[in-house]
């Protein structure tokens, strides 16, 4: 679901959060990375031959999550983006949320633009 999509992408940004710290203290190259999570429909199942098989999702929704991770690595730190659709299908736990609208965003791939939305919080957590 969007909301633990979205969870989820917080509390793993607060543990790199928490490692980045303590490579800053050891002088060390920190963990830099974007999360993107977009709501809508994909095609999942297994591809490949019986030797190797893999599990994978396909579908516009996942390409608009990649293209919105891309947004993420604007920011110096590490960064969780939703879309409008994951930021309506939150519907009455957004407020558990907090968040910075960062406005109509051209994706690679997309005619219109998409709103975007940062995760800067989750409510009663640090």
């Amino acid at each position: 679901s969007a909301y633990f999509a979205t969870r989820s992408g917080f509390l793993i940004q607060s543990a790199i959060n928490e490692y980045n710290l303590t490579q800053r203290k050891k002088n060390l190259p920190e963990l830099l990375t974007g999360i993107g999570i977009h709501s809508g429909m994909v095609t999942a199942g297994v591809l490949g031959a019986a030797e190797r098989l893999e599990f994978t999702l396909i579908g516009d929704t996942v390409n608009t999550s990649q293209r919105i991770e891309s947004l993420a690595h604007k920011f110096s730190e590490t960064a969780v983006m939703i879309s409008d659709s994951t930021y309506r299908a939150l519907d009455e736990r957004r407020n558990e949320f907090t968040f910075k609208c960062i406005g109509k965003q051209t994706l690679k791939g997309k005619a219109a633009g998409l709103e975007v939305y940062r995760v800067l919080g989750m409510n009663g957590k640090p």
